[in-house]
C-alpha cells in the first residue's frame, strides 16, 4: 500500500500517509449522499468511490468533490470494485449480482461491458489479470468463478465445484501462482487454487514420417505410440520424458498410404488399411514394441481402403471403401468375409460400438449412417440415417465409446454431437457459430464433458456441451498448438494427455488442464462471527485478516495451507473490524474498525523457533518420557535410569533445579510416562515389565507397582484423564488395561497375544474406548475395549516398512499419525483404517527414523524428531503436510526420545537421548505487536471517521 492509505465509512472517503511507525489523516470528503462502501486506487493515482448504487471519481489531490460521478451505476449498492492500475478498466457489482466494466473517458464514466446473473447472491470480491484478460469473482453464493473478458463480453470458463459455507465476503487472490484465500461468514478462511486451463506440451517435436501421420494409438499406462503414415511405414515408439524412442518399424506395411490404424495393447494386435486395399493384421510386442505380420488380405477392396475398425473382443471387423461396406470374423484361418453392401455414397470413416456391434459410416455426401450385422442373416442391416448431417464433406469423425456420443465436424466449419436414440440418430449439441477455422480432428473426456479439437489453423480448441451448445473454453493463446495442421488425435482422460500428428510428419505430446477451481485443505476457523476482510501479500504469500470479534490475525500461505503467525486479541476494534491491508515486505498490516479508528500493528514473516532453556544430563540416561501441568508450571519427566523429577518451567520456557526426584529400589530403567494433571498421578512402565503408580506435587511419592504385569519389557503405556483408565502394553504382544483405585492398581481387561511379535508402540482413546497397537512387525491393529476384554476391529498389515516407533491417535476425528522412517495418516471410518496421506521425508532429502513425535489437534501441528538430531515442524491439514518452521538441530546424532507441546504457552520441550532437556517457544499464532493509531496531522489526536460507535461502513 506504499505510504497512501484509503478508507470509506459513513458518507465520507479519508486519507492517510504512513511514515515510519505513524499513521496520520490528512484530508477527508463527505460530499456522498449515501453510504461509502468501497473505496480503491487506479490508473494515475485515482480514486473510485462507491456510495450506495453510484460511482464516483475523485482525485487525492483535490478530493474536495467528485471529477465525475456516474449516478445509478448499479440496480442496487455497489459493495465490490476493482481498479485496474495498468489499463484503467474498473469492475464493479454488489448486491444487483451484476458485474460491470468501467472506463475513466476525460468527464464521464463509460461502461464497457456487463455480465448479469455472476452469482446467484451478492458479488463481493473482484479481481483482474490483464494480462490473461481473466476475471476472479465471488460471492455470497459461496462460489469462485473465473471469466474470460473478450472484446467486451464476458465467458464463464470455470466455477468452484464446491462453495465456501455460509457465503464468500471477501477474496484475493495471486493471478500468477493461481492461489487464492477467502474470508466468509463462519468466519473460516479458505485456500483455493485457480487453473484458467491449458494445453501444455510435454515432450520434444518427433518427426514420426515422411508426409502425414494418418493414423495412430496411444497407450498412456505404458507409454507406447504407434503410428502409422502416407509413407506407407508403421512405427513404435516409447515416450521417456520429454523425448521419444523409436523401438521398432516395418518401413512397407503397405504399398502407399496407410488409411487405417487400431491397437490392442491388451491382446497385442495391431490391424491396418491401405490405399493399396489390403487388411493386415499384425501380433504386437508391447515391451520390445516388435510388429509381426499375421494375416494379410491383399484385396480387400477394388478401390482402396478408406477406413477400418475392429471390435476386438467379438473379433469383427468393418472395412469400407468409395462403394462398399465390408465385414470381417478373424479367426485362426485368417480374416473371414461375412457381409458386404453396396453404398450408394462413397464412406469417408467408420466408428464402431464394441458393446452393440453397431457401425457409424461418414459418407462423402455429408451423411451419416447406423448400420448393424445380423447375426442371423448375416447380412449388415440400416439402423438410422441422417442426410445433410453437415453441408459437404465430415472431415473428423470420432465416437467416444464410453459415452456413445459420435462427434463430426464438416467443411460447414461446425462441430456436431449426435446420439443413437430408439433406431434415431439425435442431434444432441452443436456449435451456435460458423468457426473461423475448418475442424480435422475430434476427441472428447467423458469425465468432464469437454470436447477437444485440431483445426485447420494449427490449433487445439476445448469445448463444453452445456445444454444444446457447444461452448468454447477458455485457453492461453499461446497454448493453443503451434501451427500445424494436425489430422489425427488421441487423448487419454485419466491422465489428461492428448497427442497430436500433423501433416509434416510430426508427433506432439501435449498435457492438457481443465480449467477449474477447488478447495485446498480445510478451511481455518480464523474468527468468531463473520470474517469481514482479507488482504493477500503476494509477493511474501502473507495473508491477513479481520472480523466481527474485533480481531485482526496474519497468516503464511505455503503451499496450500494457511500456517498462523500473529493475533491482535478480541479488544482490537471493540465494534469489530472491517478493513483490512498487509505489506509483507514491511511486516504491516493496517485495520479499521467501526469506530472509523484506523491501527497499524508489526507481524512476523514466519513462523519462528526461539530456544529458551537447555538443561544438559538433565538424567543419567534416555528422557522417554516428558507431562507437564501448566496450572502449577511443573515439568515431569522419566528416564531409561530409573528416576522420576518434577521441575519448575516459568511460562517463558526457563526450566529450574528440579523440585523433587524419586527412583525406586533397583532403579528399574522407565520407558514411557503418563501424568493425570486432576489427579496428580503419574503411571509408568519399563524394562523389568511392571506397571508403577506415583503421585506428583511437590514431591514424588510411589502409590503402587504392579508386579510382572508382561512378561518381559513393559514398552508403552497410554492413560485416558477423564475416566482414569491406563492401557499398557510390551514385548509379549499382550493388551492391558489398568484402573487406580484407593491408590491401588487393578487390572480391569486382558488380550494375552494382540500382537505375537511385540507391541512397540500404543495409542488409547477413551471416549470411543479404541486402542491401536503397532508392533515390530509394521502392522497396526485396532481394538475396542469390551467389559474386560479387547474386541478386534480391523488391522493393516505392513503399515510400514519395518518398526513402527510411534503413534498419535487423536478420537474425535479418527485421525491416526504413524511413523517409522516416514509418517502416515490414517482415518478410522466403518471399522476399516484407510490411508489419507503421507510425509516421507519429514526430514527433507535427510533420512531418519524417527524416534519421536507429537501431534497437537488444537493447532494441527505435527513435530517429528529423528535419529538424525533434527526436529522438524510441519502443519496437517485434511490429506497434506506444510512446513511450518525452519527444522532445528538438537544434536548430531541424538534425536529426541519424547516431546511435548502446549499451545496455549506455545512451548515445546523435548527430552534427547543424549540426556539433556530443552525448551524452545514458538511465534505461532502469537500476539500482532501495536504500533501506532491514525492521528490527526495538526493536532496528533486519534483520528476517528466516526466519532460515534456503531456506525457502520
Amino acid at each position: 500500500f506504499g505510504q497512501k492509505v484509503y478508507l470509506a465509512i459513513g458518507k465520507g472517503a479519508f486519507g492517510f500517509t504512513y511514515t515510519a511507525d505513524t499513521v496520520t489523516h490528512l484530508w477527508s470528503s463527505d460530499v456522498f449522499a449515501e453510504d461509502t462502501r468501497v473505496i480503491v486506487e487506479g490508473k494515475d493515482g485515482l480514486l473510485a468511490v462507491s456510495a450506495g448504487p453510484s460511482i464516483h471519481i475523485l482525485d487525492p489531490a483535490s478530493p474536495q468533490k467528485p471529477m465525475l460521478s456516474r449516478v445509478n451505476s448499479h440496480e442496487d449498492t455497489v459493495y465490490v470494485m476493482h481498479f485496474d492500475v495498468t489499463t484503467g478498466l474498473i469492475f464493479s457489482s454488489g448486491k444487483d449480482r451484476t458485474v460491470k466494466v468501467w472506463r475513466v473517458d476525460v468527464d464521464r464514466l463509460v461502461l464497457l461491458a456487463s455480465q448479469t446473473e455472476a452469482h446467484k447472491d451478492w458479488v463481493l470480491a473482484i479481481q483482474f489479470n490483464p494480462a490473461a484478460r481473466l476475471v476472479i469473482t465471488a460471492g455470497l453464493d459461496g462460489l469462485v468463478r473465473i471469466w474470460q473478458l473478450d472484446n467486451a463480453v464476458f465467458t464463464l470458463i470455470a466455477t468452484s465445484t464446491e462453495a465456501h459455507p455460509d457465503g464468500i465476503l471477501a477474496l484475493k487472490a495471486n493471478l500468477k501462482t493461481g492461489m487464492a484465500v477467502s474470508a466468509g461468514r463462519d468466519g473460516a478462511l479458505q485456500v483455493w487454487r485457480c487453473a484458467p486451463g491449458k494445453v501444455e506440451k510435454i515432450t520434444e517435436e518427433l518427426e514420426a514420417h515422411e508426409g502425414w501421420v494418418r493414423g495412430m494409438h496411444y497407450d498412456a499406462d505404458k507409454q507406447i505410440l504407434v503410428t502409422a503414415g502416407e509413407d506407407g511405414a508403421l512405427r513404435v515408439w516409447r515416450i521417456e520424458g520429454k523425448s521419444m524412442a523409436k523401438l521398432h518399424e516395418v518401413n512397407d506395411a503397405h504399398a502407399g498410404t496407410i488409411t487405417g490404424l487400431l491397437c490392442s495393447t491388451e491382446t497385442g494386435e495391431v490391424i491396418t488399411s491401405g490405399d493399396d486395399n489390403a487388411l493386415k493384421v499384425w501380433k504386437f510386442n508391447t515391451t520390445s514394441g516388435a510388429l509381426d505380420p499375421v494375416v494379410t488380405v491383399e484385396h480387400a477392396h477394388d478401390d482402396g481402403v478408406s477406413s477400418v475398425q475392429f471390435d476386438f473382443k467379438m473379433r469383427l471387423a468393418f472395412s469400407s471403401s468409395q462403394e462398399n461396406l465390408q465385414v470381417w470374423k478373424l479367426s485362426e484361418s485368417g480374416l473371414v468375409p461375412l457381409a458386404s453392401l453396396k453404398l450408394p455414397v462413397g464412406v469417408l470413416a467408420l466408428q464402431l460400438e464394441e458393446d452393440s456391434g453397431i457401425c457409424y459410416a461418414s459418407g462423402s455426401d455429408g451423411s451419416i449412417t447406423a448400420l448393424v450385422l445380423n447375426e442371423r442373416s448375416m447380412k449388415l442391416e440400416y439402423i438410422a440415417k441422417v442426410d445433410n448431417a453437415h453441408s459437404g464433406r465430415i472431415l473428423a469423425f470420432r465416437l467416444d465409446r464410453s459415452s456413445n456420443l459420435l462427434l463430426t465436424a464438416g467443411a460447414d466449419k461446425a462441430i456436431k454431437a449426435w446420439q443413437l436414440q430408439r433406431a434415431e440418430l439425435t442431434l444432441v449439441g452443436r456449435t451456435s457459430e460458423k468457426l473461423a477455422a475448418g475442424i480435422l480432428s475430434l476427441a472428447y473426456d467423458a469425465d468432464s464433458g469437454i470436447t477437444l479439437s485440431t483445426g485447420m489453423d494449427g490449433s487445439i480448441r476445448a469445448w463444453r456441451l452445456t445444454g444444446e451448445i457447444l461452448s468454447p473454453l477458455h485457453l492461453p493463446p499461446s497454448e493453443q498448438g503451434d501451427g500445424i495442421m494436425a489430422p489425427v488425435l488421441e487423448f487419454d482422460s485419466a491422465k489428461k494427455v492428448l497427442v497430436t500428428a500433423g501433416i509434416d510428419g510430426s508427433v506432439k505430446v501435449w498435457q492438457f488442464e481443465i480449467a477449474a477451481v477447488h478447495t485446498c485443505g480445510s478451511p481455518f476457523q480464523a474468527h468468531s462471527g463473520w470474517s469481514r476482510a482479507i488482504d493477500f501479500d503476494t509477493e511474501t504469500d502473507v495473508v491477513a485478516s479481520c472480523g466481527d470479534d474485533g480481531c485482526v490475525r496474519s497468516f503464511k500461505r505455503q503451499d496450500e495451507a494457511l500456517i498462523p503467525l500473529c493475533c491482535s486479541g478480541y479488544d482490537a476494534h471493540p465494534d469489530g473490524a472491517r478493513g483490512v491491508i498487509v505489506s509483507g515486505k514491511e511486516g504491516l498490516v493496517l485495520s479499521c474498525g467501526d469506530d472509523g479508528v484506523i491501527k497499524a500493528w508489526r507481524t512476523p514473516l514466519e513462523v519462528r523457533v526461539e530456544e529458551k532453556d537447555t538443561v544438559p544430563n538433565a538424567h543419567n540416561s534416555v528422557i522417554f518420557g516428558l507431562q507437564r501441568d501448566a496450572k502449577m508450571n511443573r515439568l515431569i519427566t522419566a528416564s531409561m535410569d530409573g528416576s522420576m523429577k518434577v521441575w519448575h518451567m516459568d511460562s517463558d520456557g526457563t526450566l529450574r533445579e528440579a523440585v523433587s526426584s524419586l527412583a525406586p529400589a533397583g532403579r528399574p530403567a522407565i520407558l514411557s510416562m503418563k501424568f493425570n494433571v486432576k489427579q496428580k498421578t503419574v503411571f509408568s512402565c519399563g524394562l523389568d515389565g511392571f506397571i508403577r503408580a506415583w503421585r506428583a506435587s511437590d514431591e514424588i511419592t510411589l502409590l503402587d507397582t504392579s508386579a510382572e504385569a508382561h512378561e518381559g519389557v513393559a514398552r508403552t503405556l497410554q492413560l485416558d484423564p477423564v475416566s482414569g483408565l491406563v492401557v499398557t502394553s510390551g514385548e509379549d504382544g499382550s493388551l492391558q488395561a489398568w484402573m487406580l483405585k484407593d491408590d491401588k492398581l487393578l487390572r480391569v481387561a486382558y488380550l494375552a497375544e494382540a500382537n505375537v511379535n511385540g507391541i512397540n508402540s500404543l495409542q488409547y482413546h477413551g471416549a470411543s474406548s479404541i486402542v491401536v497397537a503397532a508392533g515390530d512387525d509394521g502392522a497396526i491393529s485396532v481394538w475396542r475395549i469390551i467389559d474386560n476384554g479387547f474386541e478386534h476391529v480391523t488391522e493393516v498389515q505392513n503399515a510400514h516398512r519395518g518398526v513402527i516407533n510411534n503413534m498419535h491417535y487423536d478420537g474425535a476425528s479418527g485421525t491416526l499419525f504413524s511413523a517409522g522412517q516416514s509418517v502416515k495418516v490414517w482415518r478410522l471410518k466403518d471399522r476399516k483404517l484407510v490411508q489419507v496421506a503421507s510425509l516421507l521425508q519429514p526430514f527433507d532429502e535427510q533420512i531418519a527414523r524417527i524416534t519421536s513425535m507429537c501431534y497437537d489437534a488444537q493447532t494441527n501441528l505435527l513435530f517429528c524428531s529423528g535419529a538424525n538430531g533434527m526436529v522438524s515442524f510441519w502443519l496437517f491439514s485434511q490429506s497434506s503436510f506444510a512446513r511450518v518452521a525452519q527444522r532445528i538441530l538438537l544434536q548430531d546424532g541424538c534425536g529426541a526420545a519424547s516431546m511435548l507441546f502446549d499451545a496455549d504457552s506455545r512451548l515445546f520441550v523435548a527430552g534427547g537421548t543424549n540426556k539433556t532437556l530443552r525448551s524452545w517457544k514458538l511465534s505461532y499464532s502469537g500476539k500482532l505487536a501495536p504500533v501506532s493509531v491514525a492521528k490527526e496531522a495538526k493536532s496528533g489526536k486519534i483520528f476517528s471517521a466516526c466519532p460515534q460507535q456503531g456506525v457502520k461502513g
